[in-house]
């Protein structure tokens, strides 16, 4: 796997007493197990073991991917809650697709991994089994940490939405507020501009009279808000 999330294939070929791999691009991390054959000699004793240790060091290169998604998945989430209406989407089912597609291959390489340790493989010798469950339990692991990166991708998305919604119920709670209070005193500026006397047109404070109306309809609903928590 290269630092881009980007698979490359790898073709193998096993002997009584060699290994052969071969790659279509070439893999700097490769150097890393030269240094430790030259090392650790005894490493090279069996194919079997070599074999191991070239598939060890390419899952750790996996565990490092494991890492970055878990990593890019932690900045997502962190995006959603500082803002909702970020564009995470497309960057989300495009990551889901990428998943989908290295959990196929992992998945593979698991079963590739389990017929080493099987007693009729030729070119492996029977003490050497405990490495390679090892290796298939690292790689088992992987596969799940990668199932629950796509169960956590889908979670954004929801979570996006539910607080998306819950913004928007703010929002709108916020105006039917707003248009609450203006009921009343569109209900009392539409009383006293109707086309007929009323008895407060001659009173000497009748003008005052309709702001008191207006100011207190205004404060008991602020009130009564207050009291039923909506504001």
């Amino acid at each position: 796997m290269r630092d881009d999330w980007k698979l490359v294939e790898v073709s193998i070929v096993m002997g009584p007493n060699f290994i052969i791999a071969i790659l279509k691009e070439p893999m700097p991390f490769l150097s890393e197990l030269e240094t430790e054959f030259t090392k650790a000699p005894e490493k090279m004793h069996t194919p079997g073991r070599i074999l191991y240790e070239f598939l060890d060091l390419c899952v750790h290169h996996y565990l490092d991917f494991v890492d970055n998604i878990e990593d890019t998945v932690d900045l997502m989430e962190s995006q959603i809650y500082e803002n909702p209406q970020t564009s995470v989407a497309s960057d989300i089912f495009s990551l889901k697709r990428t998943l989908h597609h290295i959990r196929r291959v992992f998945t593979d390489e698991r079963g590739v991994v389990e017929a080493l340790m099987h007693s009729g493989f030729p070119y492996t010798q029977e003490s050497e089994n405990i490495y390679f469950m090892d290796l298939y339990d690292h790689i088992n692991r992987i596969v799940d940490d990668v199932d629950s990166f796509r169960d956590a991708l889908s979670g954004l998305l929801d979570l996006q939405m539910a607080i998306k919604s819950d913004r928007m119920n703010s929002i709108m709670k916020t105006l039917t507020i707003v248009s609450t209070m203006f009921m009343p005193l569109s209900f009392i500026v539409g009383l006293y501009g109707i086309n007929m006397k009323v008895p407060e047109y001659n009173w000497r404070y009748g003008y005052l009279w309709v702001w008191g109306w207006i100011i207190l309809s205004v404060v008991g609903l602020l009130i009564y808000f207050k009291r039923r928590k909506w504001l």
